[in-house]
């Protein structure tokens, strides 16, 4: 009897044992894994055709028992992901909500009449920016090799993975990412830039929710108006300023959002105004913030008069949404 028992303890342990190893949960990485470590990683690989550079922030609560967040910076035009890994702000996030943080960097293009060269994404515009026929690499085709490489490497959620990009950075997702991407990311957000030239087609059911902020001293934006004027402040001002208007119809008919909003104002801070009534299967929302004193900068809580951190404000909203 007790030889019996005893098989039987042995085989229930046996089956427990396979279903530990053979579990669903359990992560593998896989063959194009890289090496890292935890905080800073500067990884040169070559995706599709091309050496790129990314660089990966692992906070210490890492873990491959459970999946973590990701979320995508993209740097300003000449910027590089190893500068915005130093100063978005989002490093301290990372640590503090836990999620993967991923800085990739732009290719560099000789720029139009001139004899230097600048870090550009592949978005709207950037035929105009650089030279005539030199070559231009997609880079949405980088982003989904990015993806699939970070996959192998690190046990990620499918669901929650956000892209958020600066000035061109923050272009090249407005018209490129939500249109051609959005099976990739549950929510964007971007900052210095808040518009586009004209509407994108996305996949019906497809529009993800997005997250504009913006300085009412921003002499690109400003500047591309051809009206030299603050940007308002005040939801209504703002709303009655004209040369943004173009900007942001556009914006609001790719989502599929109408133009009726309702305000929250911060004095002095900011205001932030919120679209969310759809015009068709729309995105869920579209929020522009305006950060008073602003230059062209991304908000990191100390490079601003009052302190608004676009990390503190942008991820709570982020994190609610899932593919």
């Amino acid at each position: 009897m007790r030889k019996v028992l005893l098989f039987g303890f042995m085989c229930i342990a046996f089956l427990s044992c396979e279903k530990i190893d053979d579990g669903p949960g359990q992560f593998k990485p896989g063959p194009n894994a890289f090496e890292w470590q935890t905080s800073y990683n500067s990884i040169n690989m070559v995706l599709g055709d091309t050496l790129r550079n990314f660089v990966v922030h692992v906070p210490d609560s890492y873990s491959e028992d459970i999946e973590f967040p990701l979320l995508l910076m993209f740097h300003g035009s000449s910027g590089d992901g190893d500068r915005f890994y130093k100063i978005s702000g989002w490093v301290e996030k990372a640590n503090e909500e836990g999620f993967i943080a991923v800085f990739p960097t732009a290719l560099e293009y000789p720029i139009a009449d001139s004899k230097s060269w600048s870090t550009k994404w592949s978005g709207d515009g950037l035929e105009k920016d650089i030279q005539e026929g030199f070559p231009i690499k997609d880079d949405v085709n980088f982003i989904r090799d990015l993806l699939k490489v970070l996959d192998e490497t690190f046990h990620l959620s499918k669901g929650s993975r956000f892209a958020v990009g600066f000035s061109g950075g923050g272009s090249f997702i407005r018209s490129r990412l939500i249109s051609e991407m959005p099976d990739a990311f549950a929510a964007f957000a971007t900052g210095g830039g808040f518009g586009l030239s004209m509407p994108e087609v996305i996949p019906q059911g497809m529009e993800r929710p997005l997250y504009c902020i913006v300085g009412s001293k921003d002499n690109h934006i400003i500047e591309a108006s051809g009206v030299w004027e603050e940007i308002a402040l005040d939801p209504e001002a703002f709303m009655a300023q004209s040369q943004f208007q173009g900007q942001l119809d556009a914006i609001l008919s790719t989502l599929k959002l109408s133009k009726v909003y309702t305000s929250e104002v911060f004095p002095p801070k900011k205001s932030i105004l919120t679209f969310n009534e759809k015009l068709d299967i729309g995105a869920k929302e579209f929020k522009l913030m305006i950060v008073n004193e602003l230059d062209h900068s991304f908000p990191n809580g100390k490079n601003n008069k009052f302190n608004v951190s676009g990390p503190d404000d942008l991820w709570p909203w982020l994190i609610q949404f899932e593919i």
